[in-house]
């Protein structure tokens, strides 16, 4: 993604758009966990999933175990309980997943206790349309969130990502080219 990007700066306000389903949450968890491992250090915060769930998901993809079999441990062999015991016991201590009712306001507290507490380099959003945020219209409250999330990325000198998806397709809308329209 750095090849291809250039990588993210700091101050940069990044959007991932796209279908419902196709990843973008799997895509910033991975941008999360490669920059952690970096020691880049991040704020996620998720008002779609809770942090248990979104944790959940990237234990076993830590330990190499494949997350069916935490649905059903009886699956599980005793490599497997050891590559998890492995992976929880390197759980990044100053990462953070904020869940619940996320407003900018809220994200900015938060972001403020990271950077204190020892470091803060990236936040992801996920996602948008779900953030608290002050608007008459659907259109105003997502203005605001995008308003909001470059102002964190800017006070912070940190890249911000939010993740927003394309407005669902109305009846007899060409689902081929996405259009301005969708975006918004």
């Amino acid at each position: 993604l750095d090849k291809i990007t250039g990588g993210f700066q700091a101050g940069e306000l990044v959007i991932f758009t796209a279908e419902t389903g196709v990843g973008k949450t799997l895509l910033a968890q991975q941008t999360r966990l490669h920059a952690c491992t970096s020691g880049l250090h991040t704020l996620f915060a998720s008002a779609e999933m809770g942090a248990e769930h979104l944790l959940s998901r990237d234990l076993p993809t830590a330990a190499g175990v494949r997350r069916f079999k935490l649905r059903q441990p009886e699956k599980l062999n005793r490599d497997d309980f050891g590559a998890l015991l492995e992976a929880a016991a390197h759980q990044c201590e100053l990462c953070r997943v904020l869940d619940g009712a996320v407003s900018i306001a809220r994200i900015r507290r938060a972001a403020r206790q990271m950077r204190n507490s020892g470091g803060l380099d990236l936040i992801i959003i996920d996602y948008d349309e779900l953030v608290e945020a002050p608007g008459e219209t659907e259109l105003d409250q997502q203005r605001n969130v995008a308003v909001g999330s470059k102002r964190l990325a800017v006070e912070f000198r940190i890249p911000v990502i939010v993740i927003s998806q394309l407005r669902k397709l109305l009846k007899g809308e060409d689902r081929r080219q996405p259009s301005l329209q969708r975006l918004y």
